[in-house]
């Protein structure tokens, strides 16, 4: 997410009419260069916390049905060893195979649900940047800068310049009305970030 932002917001620059608009003093900094902390931005705004939420039940709903697959597999397991003793090896042999064979096929599907949710978490970050870029944006051309930088990616700076906790206040204000039902659920095509 933080390289995404880092690439995302380049030279939105708003020059010297930001400056008379907004003058020192105020809520905005003005900087040529601003930073963020693009890692307080997903949990730290309520659209944000609303793409989380949903992502998190998912995650719930996954590993309890993950964790129903186990236990019935234990149970079948437990079942199977108990007819060890009792049944001819040939057919013995066959019913454990065919028992591996579906645990290494629910394990392949549980991999796969794994990834899935790795890429819709993906998915939903991408499609919260797109959402706030515009913020980031005004933000950027109220404070006069030309680029906004992850913190984590400059060595030394003023905390001045930092924007994290004001676009927080802007992304809250401009998205109070969403919930996570009205969040989009599919990313749109991929832009080129302005140079």
């Amino acid at each position: 997410m933080r390289s995404l932002l880092a690439a995302a917001f380049l030279a939105l620059a708003g020059g010297a009419a930001a400056q008379e608009q907004f003058p020192v003093g105020t809520s905005v900094p003005q900087a040529q260069i601003l930073t963020i902390d693009s890692s307080r931005l997903l949990p730290g705004t309520v659209l944000g916390q609303s793409l989380l939420a949903g992502l998190a039940e998912e995650r719930e709903a996954f590993a309890a049905e993950s964790e129903r697959i186990a236990a019935e597999f234990r149970a079948e397991e437990l079942d199977l060893t108990a007819k060890r003793g009792t049944l001819p090896r040939e057919e013995f042999a066959e019913l454990a195979e065919a028992f591996d064979v579906r645990v290494q096929a629910a394990r392949v599907e549980r991999d796969e649900g794994e990834a899935a949710l790795a890429a819709r978490s993906e998915s939903q970050e991408i499609l919260f940047l797109r959402e706030v870029r515009p913020i980031l944006g005004q933000i950027m051309e109220e404070a006069g800068a030309v680029v906004l930088l992850e913190a984590d990616t400059v060595l030394l700076r003023n905390g001045a310049i930092d924007v994290t906790a004001l676009a927080i206040t802007r992304i809250n204000e401009a998205t109070r009305s969403v919930t996570p039902r009205e969040a989009p659920q599919q990313p749109p095509a991929e832009e080129t970030p302005e140079e």
